[in-house]
């Protein structure tokens, strides 16, 4: 068997496991999560380090930004679902009414999590400094919005991947 057919193998049971997979809450749950974790973690841990948080705050933060993704990132996949099938938003739509999705599913989230994850990571780090966290949240929810649209190409293309449809399709 060449290394070609052994590829083309793979990638056949790799197709037909997601497929039969694709039904399944939990799995469509996990994959939302993976999209979120892959996709915010490294923003906002450079995000959090440009605005003067200290490196043990920001992985404290990080590491509580893996739970939150795992309780949150399920019901943003829906809510993008949701908003976009009500708003008739495709592939083939204006970039805005994409953008707008997005927009739509994970800024209002941000608001209310940001907030408190910065705390927790404070109190995990024991790194106290409320001037950076105050940037930290302002620009986290700044910058956040503005990531939407990206995140959720991200989001659709890990979707993709593990035989999901996404939520533009």
């Amino acid at each position: 068997m060449t290394l070609g057919e052994i590829l083309e193998a793979v990638s056949d049971k790799w197709l037909e496991t997601s497929t039969r997979l694709s039904g399944n809450k939990v799995y469509r749950y996990g994959v939302d999560v993976l999209g979120g974790s892959l996709f915010y973690t490294p923003a906002y841990a450079i995000m959090e380090l440009g605005t003067g948080n200290d490196p043990k705050t920001v992985l404290a933060n990080r590491v509580v930004g893996v739970g939150v993704h795992a309780s949150v990132m399920g019901y943003v996949g829906k809510r993008r679902n949701r908003i976009a099938e009500a708003e008739g938003v495709t592939k083939d739509s204006l970039f805005r009414k994409q953008a707008m999705v997005n927009f739509k599913a994970i800024t209002p989230v941000q608001l209310v999590v940001y907030p408190i994850m910065l705390g927790a990571a404070q109190t995990i780090s024991g790194e106290w400094d409320l001037v950076a966290a105050g940037y930290a949240c302002a620009i986290g929810v700044g910058f956040g919005s503005s990531l939407a649209y990206p995140f959720g190409i991200v989001q659709d293309r890990v979707r993709r991947f593990f035989g999901i449809r996404p939520a533009i399709d």
